[in-house]
């Protein structure tokens, strides 16, 4: 179980000091999947990574399954609004990273990785490196990427805030049928109203410290709604409205907003030998193996270097 109680972030780098959180308290049991809901500036992309382990609260408690979150681990999944994947990697050698970190052996990562090209329908992309793929290839990789760490909770950021609305609806489905073969815990965040009801088991409304719903003596988490509906979700459940309209009037005023990915960006010039870039030297992205060095540059956002915390060392 997940449980966060009192938690309270602000950010004193800028003037005037900006609180984002304020004594934010839930919980989420065990396979479940829980939507954080609100509009940007409730501060519910700043809860995520905290429950990552990438940044502190300046106070509270966050503990999954008794253990207190201090830093990133393994036991925490993580799939980012840009989907982070690692561009110098194949999509197979991308989904068995957090395998290998794990001390799985070759045989068991192939048998792995294979499941979850299987159930995912990649089959014959595993070779083919992220830039070669499209927007909705590349969210099943970063989702499948996430589960084969073995992890105890599953954060995503928006993880379909990338794609266009007719393929959103696509994916909810797929997302929902891929968690439904898991049922790893899952916490999202997301600005999308009919997303939120039709993949949670709850839904948590947030509004900003500053919004006239939020007392000051009481946090900026303002009510969770249930969403009891039968699985897997159907879109004309005249129930399913209903919950919409809910949490829509619930939402202070809550705007759907197309998230951007993250904007900051650095060249990391890689040298080293082929071999430890990839397992057969035909593979690597620059030389082809036809050279015993190489070297090359890649552009590495904020997120791939969370993305190596949290899926290996």
């Amino acid at each position: 179980m997940l449980r966060v109680t009192d938690i309270c972030k602000t950010f004193t780098t800028r003037k005037p000091h900006k609180e984002v959180l304020r004594n934010v308290s839930f919980e989420v049991e065990q396979r479940r999947f829980v939507s954080l809901l609100g509009p940007s500036g409730c501060g519910k992309t700043t809860l995520l990574p905290l429950l990552g382990g990438f940044q502190k609260p300046d106070a509270g408690l966050m503990t999954l399954n008794g253990r207190p979150i201090t830093r990133p681990g393994s036991d925490r999944g993580f799939v980012f609004q840009d989907y982070a994947l690692f561009p110098w990697l194949t999509v197979k050698q991308n989904v068995q990273f957090p395998m290998k970190e794990r001390g799985l052996s070759k045989q068991e990562r192939e048998a792995s990785s294979a499941e979850l090209f299987a159930m995912t329908r990649l089959n014959g992309v595993e070779n083919l490196h992220p830039d070669k793929l499209s927007g909705g290839m590349k969210q099943r990789v970063a989702f499948i990427r996430a589960l084969a760490g073995g992890p105890q909770l599953l954060l995503l950021d928006e993880p379909l805030g990338a794609v266009d609305p007719q393929m959103r609806k696509t994916l909810q489905v797929e997302l929902e049928n891929l968690w439904l073969q898991d049922m790893t815990t899952v916490l999202m965040v997301t600005h999308d109203i009919d997303e939120s009801v039709y993949l949670s088991d709850r839904v948590l409304i947030m509004a900003p410290c500053d919004a006239p719903a939020v007392r000051p003596a009481h946090g900026n988490l303002l009510m969770g709604i249930p969403v009891e509906l039968p699985r897997p979700r159907s879109r004309t459940d005249p129930a399913r409205a209903e919950l919409y309209r809910l949490c829509e009037s619930k939402g202070v005023g809550i705007t759907v907003m197309k998230a951007l990915g993250a904007a900051n960006s650095f060249p990391l010039s890689i040298r080293q030998h082929y071999k430890e870039l990839s397992a057969h030297g035909s593979d690597c992205i620059e030389c082809g193996g036809c050279e015993e060095r190489c070297s090359f540059e890649v552009y590495v956002t904020e997120n791939i270097r969370k993305a190596a915390a949290v899926f290996g060392s």
